[in-house]
């Protein structure tokens, strides 16, 4: 589909340039993440995705866009940081046990890097207090 070609073009655009990341990253990641799960079928969606988002994470800046953006969504929990980390990641972890499922290794390995890559900026960031727990 469109979006899959879409994706792998701003992958293209902001592989090596940090500043593009920062660009790009608020304008689709909020999107691209919540679709993550939603096509475990379609494997060059998953993987354009997975590419993106792991290319966006690379950048401190859009891992904390990203749980500020959850925080607002779960405001409920913001309080509990396990909790937090678990609603963070949900998405990646849908779409591993999706892909799973059709035994798709190669794009279970990619998203287990993608929620690996996650989970290692929000434990670094918080253990130096740089996660809001109001949002």
């Amino acid at each position: 589909p469109l979006r899959s070609k879409v994706m792998f073009c701003l992958k293209q655009l902001c592989i090596n340039d940090a500043q593009q990341k920062n660009v790009i990253g608020p304008v689709v990641m909020y999107e691209a993440y919540d679709e993550l799960p939603r096509y475990p079928e379609n494997d060059d969606f998953t993987s354009n995705c997975c590419l993106l988002l792991g290319t966006l994470f690379i950048s401190k800046e859009n891992c904390k866009l990203l749980w500020d953006h959850m925080s607002e969504r779960h405001k409920e929990i913001t309080g509990d940081i396990t909790k937090m980390f678990k609603a963070v990641t949900q998405n990646v972890d849908d779409a591993i046990e999706a892909v799973a499922k059709r035994d798709a290794e190669e794009r279970r390995e990619r998203l287990i890097e993608l929620r690996t890559r996650l989970m290692q900026f929000l434990k670094a960031a918080h253990i130096r207090g740089q996660l809001s727990r109001h949002g």
